[in-house]
């Protein structure tokens, strides 16, 4: 700095004696002056410029590999693809383009792409910026070598292709199958670039074949476990959990498995944590769903999603569920001692009736007591023994029952046999169950809520082959059905549930005996062996309504809608049709004159309904075992109103046979109903309002 200050001194020293100079030349001396002092302002600092960001080379590539002055290929490709390589500073503005000089041999667009058009030469240009790269494309009409390519369970984008080539690759997934790789197969080159579902073609022919495993789906198994795990290590069982915040055993275990769609598994309940309990069914992904009740599930596949199979267990009942009585036709019930000796056939535990060694102690009872049946060689098919097996501990005031019976067959042939409780239409049964020779065979089955003290029948159902006689062990023991509700009784939670008063029996409206056995198993109605005991064929049964179940009496509401789900529990092949009412009176119905076993019918046979009186009902039809109908009925409800101010009531309508003709209207007929006040049982329908009141809808 100090050096360029001198310079700048003595440049102007020099500028002023130039100037005296020339001043002193022009004019003689005269008129010039000297500057009194000297300039020395600086002159500003000289900056060079920033270098610009430039564009240095660009180049030209195919099949990323730069192009050398020429590319020549085969008109037979039609199309091929070009990349530029593009070296620049940061900051170097341009955009990449191409162009062919000759488009009537090729015209290539923004991306690179060259599709050709004749045999050939033309210029390719790529330019960024003001850099460029030339090559000469030259588009021959001669062969190019191009290869097949094959796809197993896949699909290619091409099926030929030259070296060099870029193929793509699309897998076409089987069902319940899930893609792994892809699997390069009898190429006659190797295939040495590969990335992911993409490929460079070699110079040959190329088979690829798409690889696959099976879909995996979870099976859930609550107190139960898979009883052969098979080859995989997923099999084996995972222990997730328990189906139970209260009690942690083998009963509430969660186990989880992975299998393959279709795979036949064997499914075993594990054996019940105490002697006092007893497997009761299998549900099916939500709880009384129950499919199966027997403690193994053969021949099981595994579904195409998750699925949950529920081993049920119950505290049981009894182990003893008969008594040593029969009933003998003209005698009445006898001791099986007392019993003559065409009787005999049968023997009670715990001694065995043929050569008196104690059996109930065998493990294979389980506990429970029942009968030694002697079938003698030679019984036919058709063969009832004595049907009233009297002492049946089933009892109407508890849930719908699990029966489990085991048979044990101490002959040497197989024999066919079925046992069951019945009231007229309402059964329980085992179904035909074949016993082998020497053989144990279990058997469970639901006796639904309402079958109260049944008779039970025992028959042979198919015929028994010649020879000696067949000891057949028989016991029986039950225990509650559904231990996490009856599925009879299953409402929405937090439904309000009607109830009928006092201990819920109902009774004729006219005829001096009632007219079957009912009861009322805590909110839900069972109506069991229904007979009809006037000429008519026609009959009314009632119940009154418990007050304290009715919900709080609403003055801008003056009404109260009860919901029913009414069961039809009949086994047999007729069809019922039903009349509900709702009512403050047991007598709905006209009579002619004062003789209330003579109601007033219309033109088709139907009773007349009073009209003097608020009154809601509707007519159910029920044909099958099991057959549900959901109905509604409105009636006014007031502040007063006492508990024996309402009435239900059920009218036997007729039925008629499976083949369209009238029947016997005293038919027996079998239903259970649950009634709730707020809708927790999925009615759906119209509600039917009572008549002469605001309330009729």
């Amino acid at each position: 700095m100090m050096n360029r200050t001198k310079m700048l001194s003595k440049a102007t020293l020099i500028a002023v004696i130039l100037a005296a100079i020339l001043c002193f030349l022009s004019t003689g001396l005269v008129g010039c002056t000297t500057p009194d002092r000297e300039v020395t302002t600086p002159l500003p600092p000289l900056t060079p410029p920033d270098p610009q960001p430039k564009v240095h080379s660009v180049v030209i590539t195919y099949n990323d590999t730069a192009v050398n002055g020429q590319l020549a290929v085969d008109l037979s490709l039609r199309t091929i693809r070009v990349n530029a390589t593009v070296t620049k500073d940061e900051g170097a503005i341009g955009t990449l383009s191409f162009d062919s000089s000759d488009k009537r041999v090729a015209t290539i667009d923004g991306d690179g792409n060259i599709t050709f058009a004749a045999a050939g030469d033309t210029v390719i240009t790529a330019r960024y910026g003001s850099e460029s790269a030339q090559i000469l494309l030259t588009v021959e009409s001669g062969t190019v070598n191009r290869y097949t390519v094959t796809v197993v369970d896949g699909k290619a984008s091409a099926t030929t292709a030259a070296a060099g080539e870029i193929i793509t690759l699309t897998a076409i997934k089987p069902v319940h199958k899930d893609f792994s790789e892809w699997i390069y197969t009898d190429s006659e080159t190797p295939v040495t670039w590969v990335s992911g579902n993409m490929f460079k073609m070699p110079e040959g022919n190329v088979t690829v074949k798409a690889g696959f495993v099976d879909t995996l789906y979870t099976l859930k198994l609550v107190g139960a476990r898979v009883s052969d795990d098979g080859n995989y290590e997923v099999q084996k069982g995972v222990l997730t959990g328990f189906d139970s915040k209260e009690t942690e055993n083998a009963e509430t275990a969660v186990y989880e498995y992975k299998y393959a769609y279709g795979t036949k598994l064997t499914i075993d309940a594990v054996e019940p944590t105490s002697t006092n309990r007893m497997f009761v069914g299998w549900d099916r992904n939500t709880v009384n769903n129950r499919i199966d009740s027997e403690m193994t599930l053969d021949n099981f596949e595994m579904p195409d999603e998750t699925v949950t199979y529920f081993a049920n267990y119950s505290d049981i009942s009894t182990k003893k569920l008969f008594e040593p009585t029969v009933y003998i036709p003209g005698t009445g019930d006898v001791s099986i001692d007392n019993a003559s000796p065409e009787y005999k056939k049968f023997g009670n535990f715990p001694v065995d009736a043929i050569d008196g060694t104690a059996i109930n102690s065998d493990p294979v009872f389980e506990g429970f007591s029942g009968y030694t049946v002697t079938i003698p060689g030679g019984t036919t098919g058709t063969s009832d023994f004595p049907e009233n097996i009297r002492g049946s501990v089933l009892d109407a005031s508890r849930q719908s029952q699990a029966v489990r019976a085991i048979f044990r067959n101490r002959g040497d042939k197989p024999v066919t046999v079925e046992i069951y409780a019945s009231q007229v239409t309402n059964i329980a049964t085992s179904g035909a169950v074949t016993v082998p020779a020497g053989g144990v065979v279990t058997k469970t089955f639901v006796a639904m809520l309402g079958l109260n003290k049944p008779w039970w029948g025992f028959s042979v159902r198919e015929n028994v082959g010649s020879g000696a006689d067949i000891p057949l062990d028989m016991v029986v023991g039950c225990a509650d059905a559904y231990p996490k509700g009856d599925r009879t009784l299953s409402v929405t939670s937090g439904t309000r549930l009607a109830k009928i008063a006092g201990d819920g029996r109902w009774w004729t409206q006219y005829g001096s005996n009632p007219p079957g056995f009912s009861v009322n198993n805590d909110y839900a109605w069972t109506q069991v062996s229904q007979y009809e005991n006037q000429t008519s064929g026609k009959y009314v049964v009632t119940a009154q309504f418990d007050s304290s179940m009715f919900p709080e009496y609403d003055p801008e509401d003056p009404y109260l809608t009860i919901y029913i789900r009414f069961v039809n529990r009949a086994s047999s092949d007729h069809a019922y049709t039903y009349r509900v009412f709702l009512s403050e009176t047991d007598h709905p119905i006209k009579y002619i004159g004062d003789n209330q076993n003579d109601p007033d019918l219309d033109d088709n046979g139907l009773y007349q309904m009073r009209e003097d009186i608020p009154i809601a009902y509707t007519d159910i039809t029920v044909s099958t075992h099991g057959q549900t109908e959901l109905v509604a009925l409105r009636v006014p409800h007031a502040a007063d109103k006492a508990w024996y101010n309402f009435n239900i009531g059920i009218i036997k309508m007729g039925y008629s046979a499976s083949d369209g003709t009238a029947g016997d209207n005293s038919y027996a007929a079998n239903f259970s109903m649950i009634m709730t006040y707020n809708n927790g049982i999925g009615f759906d329908g119209d509600i039917v309002g009572v008549a002469n009141t605001e309330a009729n809808i």
